[in-house]
C-alpha cells in the first residue's frame, strides 16, 4: 500500500482572488486577468494577492457585494483570446470582471 502525504495548512495559500472578502482591495499581476474575444474580462481567481502593489503586482482588484472590480494603470494592454490563457485553470476557477476602471478611480475612491 502506497501512503501519499497530506500537505500541512500552514502551506496553503490563502490569499487568492477567490478567496477575496467583500469591500477588500487587494493588487494582482496583470496576467491574471485575462480578455476574451468580445473584450469581456476575466480573472483567474487561484491567482495569489498582495496588500500592496509591489513587484508585478501592478493591478487592483476590488471585490465588491455585485462582483470585481478592476484597477488598471495606463501602460498594461490586453490581447483578445478564445480561450482559458492558464494552464491547468478549470472552469470554476473563472472569475467574471464587473467592472473595468483606471487607477485613477482608486486613488480617487481610497483618498490615496
Amino acid at each position: 500500500m502506497t501512503l501519499i502525504a497530506t500537505l500541512p495548512d500552514q502551506y496553503l495559500e490563502r490569499d487568492t482572488i477567490a478567496d477575496m472578502e467583500l469591500d477588500e482591495t487587494r493588487w494582482v499581476q496583470p496576467w491574471a486577468m485575462s480578455v476574451d474575444v468580445g473584450q469581456r474580462c476575466w480573472l483567474n481567481g487561484r491567482f495569489v494577492t498582495a496588500d500592496l502593489p509591489e513587484g508585478t503586482a501592478r493591478i487592483a482588484i476590488r471585490r465588491d457585494p455585485s462582483g470585481y472590480t478592476v484597477y488598471l494603470p495606463e501602460d498594461e494592454t490586453w490581447t483578445p483570446g478564445e480561450r482559458i490563457p492558464w494552464t491547468g485553470t478549470v472552469a470554476g476557477d473563472v472569475l467574471p470582471v464587473l467592472k473595468v476602471q483606471h487607477m485613477k478611480e482608486l486613488a480617487y475612491r481610497t483618498g490615496r
